[in-house]
C-alpha cells in the first residue's frame, strides 16, 4: 500500500526583518536580557518582540516555559500581521497547547499566513482542506494551496500534490503528473515520496516498467528505515527483479523491515529460514518469523506455522497447534488452510474423524479453485461421506478439478463415466480421461486403459495396445498393472523377464533376486483374462 504523511509542521520561525536589539540578544542566547528588551520594546507595540517573547515562554528561553503566555505573545503578534505569529497561533490551537484545541481558529491563523505566502502555512492549510478539519472536506481547495506551497519546493506539499494527482481527488487523475511531483519530493529526501516512486515505476504507472528505477528508490526509502520499502527491496532481491537474484541482500532487508514488525517481511523471513536461501535452514527460526507474522493475521503466514507443526519441520508433529493456526487461516479464507484443516478432519488427525467437518472446510476450499479440494469433495458426494450421496455434484467437482490438471480428479471421472452408475454410461469419455491422467504418468489410468482395450469396451480389442498400457502401468509402480500383464499376457511377460535374466546372468555383478523372482512366474496356460477392478484414487 502507498503511504499517506499527516505530519503537521511545526517549527518555530525565527524573523530578521528589522535588525533591532530584542532580536540581536535573542540570536546571541542572551535569553534573560533578551526577555527584558524585548519586553520594553513590545510595549512600544513592535510585533517582532511580541513574536520573541511568544518564542521565549514557548521554549523556557530565560524564562519558565509557559504556553498560555506563548500563545498571547504570538497572538498579539499575530494580529499586527506577523506571518511566522500566526503560523504559530495556529499550530498552538491545532495541537492544543496553551488553549483547547480549535481547529476553526488553527485554520483561520493558518490562512492569514498562507496568504503572506508562508510555504508552511500553506501546506498545512492544504491538509486541512484534505482532512476536513476546521472546514467541510475541499479536495479542490487543498489542491489549490498544496500547489502554492508546492511551487516554493515543500517536499511534503510536492508529496500531497503527487498523492492528489494519482487518486484523482480534486483535480482530474494524472499518473505521469502523480510520479513528477513524488519524484520532486523524492530527490529532496522525503521517504514516503521514494517509496511511491518506487512502486510507480516497479508497477508502469505513469511511466513505463522499470525495476532498476523502482530499486534504485526502494533503496533510497529503505536506507532511512522505511519498513515498507525495506520489504519491498527484500522482495526484489528475492526474486532478482533489477538486480541479479541474491539471497543475502534479501534477508538483510526483510529482517530490517520484520524487526519493526512489518507482517510480510516476517512471513518471507521464516520462508528463507524455511528453505535455507541465504542462510543456514533452520526450522524452528523460520517457525518463530512465521507466528510472528501470524499472531498478526497474516494467514499465509498462519498457514506456513500451521504446516511447520503439522510435519513437525521444526521439532515434532504438534498437531493441536496445526489445527489451531490452519483454522485461523482458514476462517481468514486461505484455500490451502481449509484444504489441510479439511484433511485433519478426514482422517481424524489430531481430532476425531469428522466427515461433515471435513466437507465443510473442503466445500470451502473447493469454491475457491483448488484442484486437491475439488476431488475429495466429489470422492466425499460419491461416496456419501458426511453427506448424502449425489453422483452428479460427484461429477461435477471431479470435473471442476480434472479441468485444472488434477490427475486424481481425471482417473475418477473416467471411473464413473465407465461405471455409468446414476450417470450415463460414456466410453469415450472414460477414456479420454484415462489418457488425460495417463499422460501425467497416472499408473492406475494405464492400467485401465489396458483394460479398456483388452475388453473392447466402446473401442476396438487391442491386445497388443492393451498390453502396452499393461506394461506402463508395471514400470510405474501399479501392482496390478504387473499381476494383468503377467496373468493375460504370460508369454510376452515370460520372455521379456527371460531377456532380462539373459542380460542378469551375462554380468557377475547383478541382483541375484531377479533370477530367483523367476521361478515364481505363473505358467503360460492361465485362464485368467478379466479385466482389473477399478480402483477410486481420493488423494
Amino acid at each position: 500500500m502507498k503511504k499517506i504523511l499527516f505530519t503537521l509542521l511545526l517549527s518555530i520561525y525565527s524573523l530578521s526583518v528589522l535588525a533591532n536589539e530584542c532580536e540581536t540578544l535573542f540570536n546571541q542566547k542572551k535569553y534573560k536580557s533578551a526577555l527584558k528588551t524585548c519586553q520594553i520594546e513590545a510595549k512600544q507595540d513592535n510585533c517582532h518582540a511580541k513574536f520573541y517573547l511568544g518564542v521565549m515562554y514557548d521554549n523556557g528561553f530565560g524564562v519558565t516555559e509557559n504556553k498560555a503566555q506563548a500563545l498571547d505573545w504570538y497572538q498579539l503578534a499575530a494580529q499586527q500581521g506577523h506571518s511566522a505569529a500566526q503560523y504559530n497561533v495556529a499550530n498552538m490551537n491545532y495541537n492544543g497547547e496553551g488553549t483547547e484545541r480549535n481547529y476553526q481558529q488553527a485554520l483561520y491563523w493558518y490562512e492569514k499566513s498562507a496568504q503572506q505566502g508562508d510555504s508552511d502555512a500553506q501546506y498545512n492549510l492544504g491538509r486541512m482542506y484534505y482532512k476536513g478539519l476546521g472546514t467541510e472536506q475541499n479536495y479542490q481547495q487543498a489542491v489549490v494551496w498544496f500547489k502554492k506551497s508546492a511551487d516554493q519546493h515543500d517536499m511534503y506539499a510536492q508529496y500531497y500534490l503527487g498523492f492528489m494527482y494519482e487518486n484523482g481527488y480534486g483535480v482530474t487523475q494524472n499518473k505521469k503528473r502523480a510520479l513528477n511531483w513524488y519524484t520532486q519530493a523524492a530527490e529532496q529526501g522525503d521517504a514516503a515520496a521514494q517509496y511511491n516512486v518506487a512502486y510507480m515505476n516497479f508497477h508502469g504507472e505513469g511511466t513505463k516498467q522499470n525495476y532498476s528505477q523502482a530499486l534504485f528508490w526502494f533503496e533510497k526509502s529503505a536506507m532511512q528505515g522505511d519498513s515498507d520499502a525495506q520489504y519491498e527491496l527484500g522482495k526484489m532481491y528475492y526474486k532478482g527483479l533489477g538486480s541479479e537474484q541474491d539471497y543475502l541482500q534479501a534477508v538483510k532487508w526483510f529482517t530490517l523491515s520484520a524487526q519493526q514488525g512489518n507482517q510480510y517481511a516476517q512471513n518471507y523471513l521464516g520462508t528463507m529460514y524455511d528453505n535455507g536461501y541465504g542462510v543456514d535452514e533452520n526450522k524452528q527460526i523460520a517457525l518463530d518469523w512465521y507466528l510472528s507474522s501470524a499472531q498478526q493475521g497474516f494467514s499465509i503466514a498462519q498457514f506456513n506455522a500451521a504446516h511447520i507443526y503439522y510435519t513437525g519441520a521444526a521439532l515434532k508433529p504438534d498437531y493441536q497447534q496445526a489445527l489451531f493456526w490452519f483454522e485461523k487461516a482458514a476462517r481468514n479464507g486461505d484455500s490451502d488452510a481449509q484444504f489441510f484443516l479439511g484433511e485433519m478432519y478426514y482422517k481424524g488427525i489430531g481430532i476425531e474423524q469428522n466427515y461433515k467437518n471435513a466437507w465443510f472446510w473442503y466445500n470451502k476450499s473447493a469454491n475457491q479453485n483448488d484442484s486437491d479440494a475439488q476431488n475429495y469433495l466429489g470422492y466425499m458426494y460419491k461416496n456419501g461421506l458426511g453427506i448424502k450421496p449425489d453422483y452428479q455434484l460427484a461429477k461435477y467437482w471431479y470435473e471442476q478439478s480434472a479441468n485444472q490438471g488434477n490427475s486424481n480428479s481425471q482417473f475418477n471421472l473416467a471411473v464413473i463415466y465407465e461405471d455409468g452408475v446414476e450417470i450415463k454410461q460414456d466410453y469415450q469419455l472414460a477414456k479420454y480421461w484415462y489418457e488425460k491422467a495417463a499422460e501425467q504418468g497416472d499408473a492406475d489410468s494405464l492400467n485401465n486403459l489396458g483394460a479398456m482395450y483388452y475388453n473392447g469396451e466402446g473401442i476396438d480389442k487391442d491386445k497388443k495396445l492393451a498390453n502396452q498400457y499393461f506394461q506402463q502401468a508395471c514400470e510405474k509402480g501399479s501392482e496390478m498393472g504387473c499381476d494383468n500383464q503377467s496373468k493375460l499376457f504370460p508369454k510376452r511377460f515370460i520372455s521379456e523377464l527371460f531377456e532380462s535374466i539373459s542380460q542378469a546372468t551375462s554380468n557377475p555383478n547383478a541382483d541375484k533376486q531377479l533370477l530367483d523372482d523367476a521361478d515364481n512366474q505363473p505358467g503360460n496356460n492361465t485362464d485368467i483374462n478379466a479385466a482389473p477392478d477399478l480402483t477410486e484414487q481420493s488423494e
